[in-house]
């Protein structure tokens, strides 16, 4: 009977060897992962009454028998798999999303006037986010239908919104937040937090912000932003905790004001870049964060994504080439190749080399010194403003 009562909310993990215990916050399950000295301490006040050969009764600890019995609660290992699902052997530490507990708001297909306002408030706010491009747009709604629809399908590519301070970034977030539940998102300004020797905060995450994201850090970690975008299995390497492994499902959203705030190749296939419009007005953010602490909007908003929008065509990989995008690509480019294209595209080089440069006799190639091509090339990164640069 103790036993019974014990599993309904501790279990063991086979791999990494360690023990869980599920509970209960404000109507919503939880689950923390324990080692063994911290397991014991949480389940020390389950005991059981036996009597001894001289017939008198003791009470025990339930630990040492339960660690000891072959059918006790266990799973070969933890994963996180964001969605419903019967599993035996796995222990999911998916726990539903927030708007599970909406009982006074039930999920429905056909939405009241007040709720389609509500939906087309949120909806104009993405389209202020790509700066009202039809195609741009287009992607990105159905980028978020497809996080409601499939959350279980990773998008392999991350969503860079460059704007001025205070256009309402940060809004759209929250919105998924406050729907899907807060221990799902991770928002960070600080990109080592995230991809640092720990990674607690990547496990059970759909979204990872990067806030306001200075090119010197996005380049810094751009091998590790395009494994966090792309990789389908990641080690989770808590702090003082054993490390395990976990389906990666990470959407990645990177806000930023800078310039060049992430680096961009020429044969890119992760990132898509929207340039948002301009602040609005107080009353335009009001009327948002109203319906942000709305729950009957809130699951509107919701419904209309997970119901009315079809995704059946959409694929994330297929994206818009924005003007944004474009412009990030050709600043990222090497100076090398902007100078040699700039100097050499037409018949200005004779100009430019005049007497520096030797015609081949036999193979006429055109010859023109290391030295003086070096000694362009430096006028050249002075004349962009890039002579301090290393190269």
């Amino acid at each position: 009977a103790v036993k019974k009562e014990f599993e309904k909310n501790h279990f063991q993990i086979q791999h990494p060897p360690t023990f869980g215990v599920e509970y209960t916050v404000n109507n919503k399950k939880l689950v923390n992962i324990y080692k063994k000295p911290d397991f014991s301490t949480l389940a020390e006040e389950y005991t059981y009454e036996s009597v001894n050969p001289l017939g008198m009764i003791t009470e025990n600890s339930i630990l040492t028998k339960w660690l000891q019995d072959k059918n006790k609660r266990k799973y070969k290992r933890l994963d996180f798999i964001p969605k419903e699902v019967e599993l035996t052997e796995i222990y999911n530490t998916f726990t539903g999303w927030a708007s599970d507990n909406w009982e006074d708001y039930p999920s429905k297909t056909e939405l009241d006037s007040d709720e389609l306002e509500a939906v087309e408030t949120f909806i104009n706010h993405i389209k202020l986010l790509v700066n009202y491009e039809e195609e741009s747009y287009k992607y990105f709604i159905n980028y978020i239908a497809h996080l409601f629809q499939k959350p279980e399908e990773k998008p392999l590519v991350a969503i860079l919104i460059k704007s001025v301070e205070g256009v309402g970034k940060d809004l759209l977030t929250e919105f998924i937040k406050n729907i899907l539940g807060k221990q799902y998102i991770k928002k960070t300004p600080n990109v080592n937090s995230i991809l640092g020797n720990f990674q607690d905060d990547l496990s059970q995450k759909l979204i990872v912000q990067f806030d306001e994201l200075e090119g010197a850090d996005g380049f810094k970690v751009k091998e590790k932003l395009k494994h966090l975008i792309t990789c389908v299995d990641q080690t989770i390497n808590p702090k003082g905790k054993t490390p395990f492994e976990e389906t990666s499902y990470v959407r990645v959203i990177i806000y930023s004001n800078n310039i060049t705030p992430i680096s961009i190749s020429q044969t890119d296939r992760r990132y898509i870049v929207f340039q948002s419009g301009d602040t609005q007005e107080k009353e335009y953010y009001d009327n948002l964060v109203s319906i942000l602490h709305n729950k009957k909007y809130l699951r509107a908003i919701h419904d209309y994504f997970l119901y009315n929008i079809d995704i059946s065509n959409f694929s994330p990989i297929i994206r818009p080439e924005t003007q944004a995008y474009r412009d990030m690509k050709k600043s990222n480019l090497s100076p090398v190749f902007g100078f040699l294209y700039d100097e050499f595209k037409g018949d200005d080089w004779k100009d430019t080399f005049e007497d520096e440069y030797k015609i081949h006799p036999k193979t006429k190639d055109i010859l023109i010194s290391s030295t003086t091509i070096y000694n362009n090339f430096k006028y050249y990164l002075q004349s962009k403003g890039q002579e301090n640069m290393n190269f």
